[in-house]
């Protein structure tokens, strides 16, 4: 006898899932096809639906809340918290709620699933608690940034390998482990930090520098002596490379953690992958490394939570339910590129459609869609060649190309591709979105191809959210020029503020970011203009007027305090 009916009966008497699936709008045969999948995997029908991307982890807790009477608690709301809240606060270890905050007197403490509010409650009995529901995602995003501790635990272990300097206690192994520790907990707190670098570099008085990009903005995190930093270089080198190599040309290498503490650091090694750049000098003590680090649950963010205005997101939706042509996200690294694509290709029925994608490397991981990695020993057009004529011969509907780089025998692929019945993704390192269809031309596309396939372009930035507790009135008199110049503002409401800092936003003046953007939508007149080889200052004017601009979009984000002009100002450049 099939298990299906008695595991939704399981699962309706227990919380009613499959209603509240019906409700988000999953479809009848999804829902059945997601119990198959619990009742084969042992899995609740709450993590299999996720993980078959039917629903996004947000919508999913919002609607728990919704269903719960309970607040909603955000991606977004975690910028808003203030630290101050949180003093004196301490979770010994992560058991799926934590503390989110203070309101109106109460201790906020989120949850993610309906059944962990009353052990919510009792852990936190000694407060007056208020319980709010957030995505898995967002309270892991809590307690690694509030919680956690990695700054201290990194600053300690550096503490012990100096005071074993000291002690004369540098033996081979031990000093091996200690480096080895060393290099683990610094891995840890970029990752609970949010990093997307880590930059490694000595300067010329020989001191080891470590710099972290969060939030698209270097920080100084911290000076190492130059023998420690000597030894966490040539410990990359030795487990990723090796001297000979690295003396002829950098090297690359996918990297996790080095030595014997896979196992200890599995919280980072489960959800983060790592990418290593390595160079050297003239000799080995010139020797530097950048470490980029994935984030693979970075492909749940919501596309609705993304910040887009209305009518590009609608058009986005749009793009996403076609059958053929070709979208292209651009921007520098570090923008949000393929965050945004794979928010985009979520919203692609996972069932009913076949996504195929080709990566080098694969960013993030999703369970209903078949993903191909570039293989490092051939070159990338090569492998992207051979990848995308096997993914073709495979039924595909939608296909992901990680990037185009300068290989026209793979672009006109990917347009072929695209006006051949299928939907095709990819992103180019363009400033501007009509820059894209320059790019794709000088690469080798011919104008009417690129006419013929592409359905629109978008380029994004990311901006810093300005703190809302130390950010100050802007008067200065470049600012109110900026607002005589841009006439769709005259209307806006003009309220600009800029950065000061302060203990909450740790002296930056921001917290968060924030996405702005533009959409290059191909239609008729557009198209008319790629066929005929217009260039990109003519297809902007029709295709992205100035009040549609991206530095429109940030303008507006000016105009009512969210970022400063300084930090739209550092992202994108006005119009000419």
């Amino acid at each position: 006898m099939s298990a299906l009916p008695q595991i939704l009966r399981r699962e309706s008497a227990a919380a009613g899932m499959d209603e509240r699936l019906r409700r988000l709008g999953v479809r009848e045969s999804h829902i059945r096809a997601a119990l198959q999948f619990a009742a084969a995997t042992g899995t609740s029908l709450t993590r299999t639906v996720l993980d078959l991307g039917l629903i996004s982890a947000e919508t999913m807790a919002q609607a728990l809340a919704a269903e719960n009477g309970r607040a909603f608690f955000s991606q977004r709301d975690v910028e808003a918290i203030d630290p101050q809240q949180l003093e004196g606060l301490q979770v010994a270890a992560f058991a799926g709620y934590v503390p989110a905050g203070r309101l109106d007197g109460r201790l906020r403490v989120a949850v993610s699933e309906p059944e962990k509010i009353l052990e919510a409650q009792t852990a936190w009995q000694a407060h007056r608690v208020e319980v709010v529901i957030a995505s898995a995602r967002t309270i892991e995003t809590l307690y690694r940034r509030y919680f956690a501790r990695t700054e201290q635990a990194f600053r300690d272990a550096v503490a012990r390998w100096e005071a074993n300097q000291r002690l004369h206690r540098s033996a081979d192994a031990a000093d091996s482990g200690d480096v080895e520790w060393i290099y683990g907990r610094l891995i840890r707190h970029a990752c609970y930090a949010g990093a997307s670098d880590i930059f490694l570099h000595k300067t010329l008085a020989g001191v080891g520098k470590v710099k972290l990009h969060i939030n698209g903005v270097g920080h100084l995190f911290a000076a190492l002596r130059e023998e420690l930093f000597d030894k966490v270089l040539n410990k990359l080198v030795s487990e990723n490379s090796s001297a000979d190599a690295l003396a002829r040309a950098p090297q690359e290498a996918n990297v996790g953690l080095i030595g014997g503490l896979r196992e200890e650091f599995s919280d980072i090694t489960e959800r983060y992958g790592f990418r290593l750049q390595l160079n050297q000098g003239r000799s080995q003590g010139e020797r530097e490394a950048v470490v980029r680090v994935l984030d693979r649950q970075a492909e749940q963010a919501d596309f609705h939570a993304l910040g887009f205005d209305e009518s590009v997101e609608q058009t986005l939706l749009q793009y996403s339910q076609s059958s053929t042509g070709l979208v292209v996200v651009c921007g520098p690294t570090g923008s949000g590129k393929t965050t945004t694509l794979y928010a985009m290709m979520k919203k692609i029925d996972p069932i009913e459609r076949s996504i195929r994608t080709i990566e080098k490397p694969i960013e993030y991981r999703n369970s209903m869609w078949h993903q191909m990695e570039v293989p490092p020993d051939v070159s990338e057009g090569e492998g992207v060649r051979i990848m995308l004529n096997a993914t073709l011969r495979m039924a595909p509907h939608v296909i992901l190309i990680g990037e185009i780089r300068e290989d026209v025998e793979v672009a006109n692929r990917v347009i072929s591709a695209a006006f051949t019945g299928h939907l095709v993704y990819t992103t180019l390192h363009v400033t501007e979105a009509a820059l894209a269809v320059t790019r794709l031309r000088h690469i080798g596309v011919s104008s009417e191809n690129l006419a013929a396939a592409l359905k629109g372009v978008l380029a994004q930035r990311l901006v810093q959210v300005l703190c809302a507790d130390c950010s100050a009135a802007d008067e200065r008199a470049d600012t109110a020029a900026e607002k005589r110049r841009a006439a769709f503002l005259a209307d806006v409401e003009w309220r600009p503020r800029r950065a000061t800092g302060c203990a909450r936003c740790a002296w930056t003046g921001y917290r968060g970011r924030r996405i702005i953007h533009e959409l290059l939508d191909v239609d008729r007149e557009v198209r008319e203009l790629i066929e005929r080889g217009a260039s990109a200052r003519e297809i902007a004017r029709v295709g992205v007027p100035r009040a549609r601009s991206m530095w429109a979009c940030g303008l507006r984000l000016v105009a009512r305090g969210v970022t400063s002009l300084d930090e739209l100002r550092r992202v994108a450049d006005p119009p000419d």
